[in-house]
């Protein structure tokens, strides 16, 4: 007990808590100085990412290991282990059979490249693509480790699976706001089948690969659709 609270309700309180200063910490540390989101200057964007990375992944990191030495807490409350297991991978690979294909086709629509890639400079150089997906996923591993790992198991542990998934689906969707009402609604789907992913499984890992593939695959079309833009290839 910690001030005569159970366990459970510490580890959820903490998730709720996380959650809230994780994704709050991220939004206005990572906003310039005209309060911009998007169509920012690739120094920003990547500040952006890394702020995310930190806000989302290091500090809940850092609390959960409190916790779990701390409180009778294990890592694999929080989707934390070290099998990578089986079902998984099929949950990775027939999301990346849909969305890679999706982004493709999508990729040259007017209002996607009004936003992708994130980074807008005319020229990419093989330094500034890598840059591009190794951000990008520092980026969405802190995302889901606080989402569907922190906030979703932290959340099993005072309510059954499906009030966890609501609650879970309604915040991821709510922090797409920014991005316009097709991300928004486009979130609803993907949040329910990521917590349905990690519940089957146990882990979070299968929901920062498909997050991932999404995102990669999405600026990868889309910066060889924009017409502004163009590969270095010396």
């Amino acid at each position: 007990m910690f001030l005569s609270i159970p366990i459970s309700e510490v580890s959820a309180i903490t998730a709720f808590s996380l959650t809230l200063i994780g994704y709050v910490g991220y939004y206005f540390s990572a906003k310039n100085e005209k309060g911009e989101m998007e169509n920012r200057p690739t120094s920003d964007v990547l500040n952006m990412r890394y702020m995310g990375f930190l806000w989302m992944g290091i500090i809940p990191l850092m609390t959960v290991f409190i916790l779990v030495f701390t409180c009778d807490l294990s890592f694999a409350d929080y989707g934390l282990k070290w099998s990578f297991p089986i079902e998984s991978f099929y949950w990775i690979l027939g999301f990346a059979a849909f969305l890679i294909p999706m982004n493709y086709f999508n990729a040259k629509s007017s209002e996607n490249l009004k936003i992708y890639p994130q980074i807008r400079e005319k020229i990419w150089s093989k330094s500034l693509q890598r840059k591009e997906y190794f951000t990008w996923f520092l980026y969405l591993l802190g995302y889901e480790w606080l989402f569907r790992g922190v906030l979703f198991f932290g959340s099993r542990d005072v309510m059954e699976f499906w009030p966890a998934l609501v609650l879970n689906t309604a915040l991821y969707s709510l922090v797409h706001i920014p991005k316009g009402l097709k991300e928004t609604l486009a979130s609803i789907p993907l949040g329910i089948l990521l917590c349905i992913i990690v519940e089957r499984t146990g882990v979070f890992y299968a929901a920062v690969i498909i997050h991932f593939t999404q995102a990669a695959s999405s600026s990868f079309f889309s910066l060889r659709a924009h017409p502004d833009m163009k590969l270095d290839k010396s």
